[in-house]
């Protein structure tokens, strides 16, 4: 179990995600809540049905759902997508996308766009001719497919963030070996609103046909150990002391 990502909103709570396992499954991607005192709210699986998930990203939303997305498996292939899953203020799923074919397909960054649409950037092996390359993909406010740009070269490029400016393009940063000094390398490259960019060399910047399609899963409400005791979340502090250095423990879950 593993927590990705973490935000505090404006009621003074908070919301994590990451990867759920409770030794029967493969693994989900999870989205709790917990209130300003540690107690938990709810709590929301995606996945693990015959699949392993991993939620890499967490947003909240201008009508104040959430959003994760990650990359997800099918147990049988092993083939792994990207997927952005939408969720409302009390965790209940709105809708969910997966993005890839066969390959490896993993977002490692979401944004709200300036229409009210998402979009996902990472990394993918299913597409261009290296051995991964950067990827963004743009969805609308109802999880409709609207674009996708592969951009790379001969060896592995991958996306880590991604940003929309005020000309309503986008920035996506991340690291190349297929361009620069020998290694890898920091690589940012501005897309326009519709992905394009300008006067880009068709063997860097390709249209993809990756696939589109929704799990449906029916995210129930399910009981993770640290609710066993009414919600409650123990918040211990450890003080340990060696010639080198002091260490504080600040959160301890409890079962």
């Amino acid at each position: 179990n593993s927590v990705e990502s973490i935000l505090q909103i404006a009621d003074n709570s908070y919301v994590v995600s990451g990867v759920y396992d409770d030794g029967t499954e493969s693994g989900a991607a999870y989205i709790a809540k917990f209130n300003s005192s540690g107690f938990l709210s709810w709590f929301k699986k995606w996945g693990g049905v015959n699949s392993s998930e991993k939620a890499t990203s967490l947003i909240q939303t201008s009508d104040g759902g959430y959003v994760i997305s990650g990359e997800t498996a099918l147990t049988f292939d092993w083939n792994t997508e990207a997927f952005i899953a939408k969720f409302t203020s009390d965790g209940t799923l709105s809708w969910d996308k997966t993005w890839g074919v066969a390959g490896y397909d993993s977002s490692k960054s979401i944004i709200q766009t300036s229409d009210s649409g998402f979009a996902i950037a990472g990394y993918s092996d299913s597409f261009g001719s290296g051995d991964g390359d950067i990827f963004i993909a743009k969805f609308t406010s109802d999880g409709t497919f609207s674009w996708d740009k592969i951009i790379g070269g001969s060896s592995e490029d991958a996306a880590s963030s991604l940003f929309q400016i005020s000309d309503g393009g986008y920035l996506v940063a991340g690291t190349t070996s297929s361009y620069g000094a020998g290694g890898s390398d920091l690589v940012i490259a501005k897309f326009k609103s519709d992905g394009n960019i300008n006067n880009c060399d068709p063997a860097i910047c390709e249209d993809v046909s990756a696939t589109i399609s929704s799990r449906e899963y029916t995210s129930p409400a399910d009981s993770p150990a640290i609710t066993t005791r009414s919600g409650l979340i123990s918040w211990a502090t450890e003080t340990v002391t060696n010639p080198d250095f002091t260490r504080n423990t600040i959160v301890t879950l409890s079962r």
